[in-house]
């Protein structure tokens, strides 16, 4: 056996080069909701996602089940997400070649089927999606504000950039979050790292949800969190690919960032439209941006230091003063 050697909340091992088990790092770390969410759209037609073949319960002295750890199919040929896409911009870049958004397409395309499948009936969930009341509106707006408060107090040398754009992002929260919105399973933690590709194209992994719940609403979230979460990670991808070039590319970064997450709505919006399923809020997209990032930088505040640089070079561009 061998390990991914990627940043993980849990641990996940390649066995035999046939099956991933991946441990959870807590017996009670919600491992049925990725297990239901999987199973449901599968039963959906949606089949980008490797198959889910055990899962090693632990049954307690009360008769609850505990998912411990799962085993995956190992997709063959697979690539880390982030490193493919970090790879490939950089070689582009480098290349001097057109930086098309091609994966940021592909990317929304899939979400959108991911979405199509989550939000429908099937025999695992009967009624996946309810419309938004006024006081989850409030709530999401609430916890919106929430986390942009617990951003602001971050002690950091370079907390300026967070400070002078407060305001901007305040208001995304408050404007996003007024008016009611289809609710339903989502992915909840969608990320370019959870996409993978393989030989065989494109797959979605990984459907724990945030390390940090993100609805508080309960287990269903509006779908534009998972597009926020998609759109914020191209442009870490940027962020990435500029520090490791010492910024002597930034404005065609920064432009390509920009022309990704365009390719990336275009892309999804084209994919409800032919499934027949309309989530997508343009204002409620802006507020979870905002709130994106906010997540991004308390996440390397608690957890991972290094991964600041990212979460802020894309808050500069994204909200340039």
């Amino acid at each position: 056996e061998r390990g991914l050697g990627t940043d993980q909340s849990n641990i996940s091992v390649i066995v035999g080069d046939e099956v991933i088990v991946k441990w959870r790092s807590a017996p009670d770390a919600n491992g049925g909701r990725s297990n239901r969410l999987r199973r449901h759209a599968q039963a959906n037609g949606f089949s980008r996602t490797p198959a889910l073949l055990a899962s090693l319960t632990w049954r307690d002295g009360a008769g609850r089940t505990w998912i411990l750890a799962d085993v995956d199919a190992l997709l063959p040929g697979a690539e880390d997400g982030w490193d493919h896409a970090i790879a490939s911009l950089r070689s582009a870049l480098e290349a001097s070649a057109a930086m098309d958004a091609g994966y940021a397409e592909s990317g929304g395309q899939l979400t959108a089927a991911l979405h199509a499948a989550l939000l429908r009936p099937s025999e695992i969930i009967a009624h996946p999606t309810r419309e938004a009341t006024p006081a989850d509106v409030a709530a999401i707006r609430d916890g919106g504000l929430g986390l942009l408060q617990r951003t602001l107090a971050i002690e950091a040398d370079d907390q300026d950039v967070v400070v002078a754009r407060a305001p901007r992002l305040r208001e995304a929260i408050e404007r996003g979050t007024t008016a009611s919105t289809p609710l339903g399973p989502i992915h909840g933690d969608l990320h370019i790292g959870q996409l993978v590709p393989w030989r065989g194209g494109l797959d979605v992994i990984d459907f724990d949800g945030a390390p940090e719940p993100t609805a508080p609403v309960g287990d269903l979230d509006a779908p534009a969190r998972d597009v926020a979460q998609m759109v914020c990670s191209l442009w870490s991808v940027a962020a990435v690919v500029d520090e490791r070039t010492d910024g002597a590319h930034t404005t065609r970064l920064q432009a390509w960032a920009a022309s990704a997450e365009q390719a990336f709505l275009r892309a999804y919006r084209r994919g409800l439209q032919q499934s027949g399923i309309d989530t997508h809020a343009g204002e409620l997209f802006e507020a979870f941006m905002a709130e994106q990032l906010c997540r991004e930088l308390l996440y390397a505040e608690s957890t991972l230091p290094r991964w600041r640089y990212a979460p802020l070079q894309a808050l500069r561009w994204r909200y340039p003063q």
